[in-house]
């Protein structure tokens, strides 16, 4: 007989479990996250990242 039971991997133990066992995260589990200018992000905002390059000029003759 077939397991049809979902499993998922904790990393807090590093073993998969059922996911059954496991309990629905809380308010206080949740972690806040905020941009650049301190903004609190939300699930589906959307961000744009960039890296400064530093560009030298070549040199002169």
């Amino acid at each position: 007989m077939a397991d049809d039971e979902d499993y998922v991997y904790d990393e807090a133990s590093g073993d998969w479990v059922p996911a059954s066992t496991l309990q629905a995260p809380t308010a206080e589990d949740a972690v806040e996250v905020r941009d650049a200018v301190g903004n609190l992000l939300a699930d589906g905002d959307q961000v744009t990242l960039i890296k400064d390059l530093t560009v030298k000029a070549p040199a002169r003759p």
